[in-house]
């Protein structure tokens, strides 16, 4: 048999993010096969450039339709599918050849940006086949071939840029609503389309509906169908999201009946656990995921949960239950090979709680981490061990003028910080410090992030040096009317809780009054912070759910202590399962 490969894909207005697929693609297939269903854009002349033969298909709600003519159009002895917002790392691309010598259908692993669960999702998916005549996809939408040989496992990653920071992208998930409830009214009971449509709908926030799909999939799969254990992964992240906590265990251990390797349904039952306090539980649930060595290619999984994942999770049980050294222990291997920012600064602070600071701190974080110095310099900041910053970046005073800048603002220095802010206009700054001083020289309103952040810092020094107008002139330009309001939570956050009482006097609103609760709580003027809070409450309107919060956590907390004394009470662990529930509840109705 011949080995030439057709690369097969549909289009629609994709200029954006074709020819990064066709560029990855181009060098591993012998032709390029496109379907077009309707470009108002540059896709279909990007796809010409790269030697694509493109045909123009008018869409009509059925992705099988639109797959079956690029296969029906395609002349090689294989077929590799790709969608335009995807990519084949250099690693895949230089192998699909040497699958194409063996094997009749390979799938690949579409790795997702991080969601948040905080690791990247990995999903199994066909996408190089033998072509076949007998080989095509069905399905309006969530499409499948079902070759007629045994599936091979590739594990190699194609790179899915879909959903920009792990946000799903909500016209794609109507539009899968859509297709999905056309299909269910001539078979509103198959499996696979109820499942889909319980992900979509948990995905837009409809964890209720999601459920009667879940529940019917459940009822009607076969067992052995690839997509079962997915099917009990978001039931059960449904119960779990909806607070039915004693139905969402149930579900997690009827699911690890069937797939005990499966290490997503171990850590969502760690979570399950760790949300009612069954500190013992979860912390079984979660070393179980960390003895994992890798994940079974058909599963549908988050990057993380066999390690950082789980031992963060690790790590706050340790922390919960007084064991600093091994929270210590636990964070310190989530970092290992990744040194994810969140995670090394809750690091420092479990060693800071310990009672290191200083030249201390610096040496525990170097002996655990492997950072270059800019980024110590930064966790250090963050950790408020600002001489320790400063005697870090001392020799290059030039690269880290602003982050010690920050630090002399917050150490009592505020006229040196400012100064050091307007040596940014020497010619020997670095492009990051050019940029600011060019927005102070003309502000622009659409000024990002970064340069929001510097500009909040110029604007606390001004104020510590006694230049208010200054510090109002420089935050309203960033903030506009909120200036105040949005410096004294830059205050509260540096530490300078007296700064921040001092930007909101006289400020109205309740955003207003519940910071200044939490100023004058860090000042140590409980009874002016208990006012504030009060009557921020009061503005809201949820004194109740306050006060129903504290007794469900008081009665909660009996059940635990009773719990340790009588571990198999099942009277009592259903209590619990109730209180956490309520509990679930109330976080939502005080979210609205």
């Amino acid at each position: 048999m011949g080995n030439r490969i057709s690369l097969c894909m549909i289009v629609r207005d994709e200029e954006a993010n074709l020819r990064r697929c066709l560029d990855s693609a181009a060098a591993c297939v012998d032709e390029i096969v496109v379907v077009d269903t309707g470009s108002a854009d540059e896709t279909v002349a990007i796809a010409q450039s790269f030697g694509a033969r493109v045909w123009h298909f008018p869409w009509r709600d059925d992705f099988s339709l639109a797959r079956n003519r690029s296969l029906a159009e395609a002349g090689g002895d294989w077929v590799l599918v790709l969608d335009a917002d995807e990519e084949l790392p250099g690693s895949a691309a230089s192998r699909v050849r040497e699958l194409a010598a063996a094997g009749e259908a390979w799938t690949f692993t579409v790795v997702s940006p991080p969601g948040p669960e905080g690791g990247e999702l990995r999903q199994p998916a066909l996408r190089l086949f033998r072509n076949r005549e007998d080989y095509r996809f069905e399905g309006r939408v969530y499409e499948q071939i079902q070759p007629g040989a045994v599936i091979r496992h590739a594990t190699l990653p194609i790179r899915h840029h879909g959903y920009t920071g792990g946000r799903r992208d909500d016209g794609k998930t109507r539009r899968n609503i859509r297709l999905l409830q056309a299909a269910l009214l001539s078979n509103p009971f198959e499996p696979f389309l109820n499942y889909n449509m319980g992900v979509n709908r948990l995905a837009s926030g409809e964890p209720a509906t999601a459920r009667g799909h879940f529940e019917i999939a459940l009822l009607a799969v076969d067992g052995r169908s690839a997509f079962s254990p997915a099917l009990y992964l978001y039931y059960a992240r449904c119960l779990y999201e909806l607070g039915d906590f004693a139905h969402c265990a149930k579900l997690l251990e009827e699911g690890l009946g069937h797939f005990p390797a499966y290490p997503d349904l171990h850590f969502w039952k760690g979570r399950l656990y760790d949300e009612l306090g069954l500190l013992e539980q979860a912390r079984s649930s979660y070393s179980t995921c960390t003895g994992f060595r890798h994940v079974l290619p058909e599963y549908t999984t988050v990057e993380g949960v066999t390690g950082h994942l789980s031992r963060e999770k690790l790590a706050g049980i340790a922390w919960r239950e007084g064991d600093p050294d091994a929270a210590a222990g636990y964070l310190a291997a989530a970092c290992k090979n990744q040194n994810p920012p969140p995670l090394m600064r809750r690091l420092g602070r479990v060693l800071q709680q310990k009672g290191l600071s200083g030249t201390d701190l610096y040496q525990a974080l170097s002996e655990r981490l492997d950072v270059d110095r800019a980024t110590m310099a930064r966790l250090l900041f963050d950790l408020g061990e600002y001489e320790a910053c400063l005697a870090l970046t001392g020799d290059d005073q030039a690269r880290y003028a602003m982050l010690r800048a920050g630090c002399l603002n917050r150490t009592g220095r505020p006229a040196d910080a400012l100064a050091l802010l307007e040596s940014c206009v020497e010619p020997e700054a670095s492009a990051r410090e050019k940029r600011l001083a060019s927005w102070l020289l003309d502000p622009d309103p659409d000024a990002g992030a970064e340069i929001a952040g510097l500009i909040g810092e110029a604007a606390l020094a001004a104020w510590g040096s006694g230049d208010q107008a200054k510090a109002l002139e420089l935050g309203g330009a960033v903030y506009g009317d909120k200036a105040r309001l949005a410096l004294a939570g830059r205050a509260l956050a540096a530490g300078t809780p007296a700064v921040a009482c001092d930007l909101l006097a006289g400020e109205p609103g309740t955003e207003s009054t519940f910071l200044k609760g939490r100023a004058c709580a860090r000042l140590g003027r409980h009874q002016e912070a208990l006012a504030h809070f009060l009557g921020a409450a009061a503005e809201r309107e949820s004194g109740y759910a306050a006060a129903l919060e504290q007794a469900l956590n008081h009665c909660r907390d009996l059940v635990l202590n009773l719990l340790k004394v009588e571990e198999q009470n099942s009277g009592l662990q259903l209590e619990l399962f109730r209180l956490a529930s309520r509990q679930k509840k109330l976080g939502g109705y005080k979210g609205e």
